[in-house]
C-alpha cells in the first residue's frame, strides 16, 4: 500500500520522554534539544522549566471504581480476549508507524532507537510483566 507523503513537518516523541526522573534524564534532555532545533529556536528550552512529571491523577473514589484493571481476569472473563484484540491493534499500529510514517522526510523522530523500542512494546501484553515483576 502507497500511502500520500506527510504534507506538514511533523515532531514525533514518547510522552515519556518528557518525564526527567526516567532513563537518569538522558531522554528528558534529548527530546529538548531535538524539539529545539525543529522549531528553530534561537534559544533551546530549559528543561528545568518543564514539568517532566506525569499528570496528577484528580479522580474521585466513584471513577476510581469504575476503572478496569485489563490484566485482572476476575474482574471481566473478556478480559483476555479484549487485552488480545488491543495488542493486534498495537502490533499493527506500531508496524505501520515504524514502516511508513517515521520514514517519511518530514517526520523529526526524537531518539529513534528509544522510539523503536517504544513502538514495538506496543505489541507486548504489559500482564505478563506485570506478573513476573510481582514474583
Amino acid at each position: 500500500i502507497a500511502y500520500p507523503p506527510v504534507p506538514n513537518p511533523v515532531f514525533l516523541m514518547d510522552v515519556s520522554q518528557m518525564d526527567a526522573g526516567q532513563h537518569n534524564g538522558t531522554y528528558y534532555r534529548q527530546v529538548a534539544n531535538d524539539l529545539s532545533k525543529f522549531l528553530h529556536l534561537k534559544q533551546p528550552l530549559k528543561t528545568k522549566d518543564w514539568n517532566g512529571n506525569r499528570p496528577q491523577d484528580h479522580s474521585n473514589e466513584k471513577s476510581s471504581s469504575q476503572r478496569l484493571d485489563i490484566c485482572n481476569n476476575e474482574q471481566d472473563p473478556a478480559l483476555p480476549e479484549l487485552r488480545q484484540k488491543l495488542l493486534e491493534i498495537g502490533e499493527a499500529a506500531s508496524e505501520w508507524i515504524l514502516t511508513y510514517f517515521i520514514t517519511q522526510p518530514q517526520v523529526t523522530v526524537s531518539s529513534p532507537e528509544f522510539m523503536h523500542e517504544s513502538l514495538k512494546a506496543w505489541s507486548r501484553d504489559p500482564c505478563i510483566e506485570r506478573r513476573q515483576k510481582r514474583h
